[in-house]
């Protein structure tokens, strides 16, 4: 009877093992997978934050001298532009405020990878793992989406917001001069 447990004990162990090996190789692509596009989520909340940044340090650029003699549509023309300018600003506030919860939900979801990851390496792989997987993988489609369409957003927030300022400055050489 004690050996009949003991070859059911390894057998069992045997069949667990070989069991867990049919997500190596899953697990293993969507841990590359999640390392890059983890790479790709830190690199959006830099560029957001250094986009913010440096618009905010503009926005003080965004003065004109009472002394200078404005005629009206010069002043129509600058305050269009400073209001345009802090739309644009306006705007990456809102990227911030998307990216800050995806970013949460992303954290999150990466507790259940190294979850994933920690059970193939000890054999103990709960639940649906397949289910797991595909949730994630999905994330990482998620992810990828989030920061292309973010990296497009951004570059056209800076372009216009250069523009913009460009535009601003040579609104004021006229009443410079």
């Amino acid at each position: 009877m004690k050996n009949l447990a003991i070859v059911l004990f390894v057998s069992l162990l045997i069949v667990s093992c070989k069991n867990n090996e049919q997500f190596r190789a899953p697990i293993d692509a969507l841990a590359a997978d999640w390392e890059k596009s983890t790479g790709n989520v830190a690199e959006i909340g830099n560029l957001i934050s250094g986009l913010q940044s440096n618009l905010t340090s503009m926005k003080d650029s965004f003065v004109v001298d009472p002394k200078l003699k404005l005629t009206p549509t010069a002043t129509a023309t600058i305050d269009s532009l400073k209001n345009t300018y802090m739309a644009s600003l306006n705007n990456v506030e809102g990227l911030t405020k998307g990216y800050s919860e995806f970013s949460t939900k992303w954290t999150d979801l990466t507790s259940k990878m190294n979850s994933l990851k920690e059970g193939l390496a000890a054999n103990k792989l709960e639940g649906d793992v397949m289910a797991q997987i595909n949730e994630l993988k999905n994330s990482v489609a998620e992810a990828t989406t989030m920061t292309e369409g973010y990296k497009s957003k951004l570059e056209m927030i800076r372009a216009n917001s250069m523009s913009v300022y460009q535009s601003f400055k040579a609104a004021l050489m006229p009443a410079k001069k």
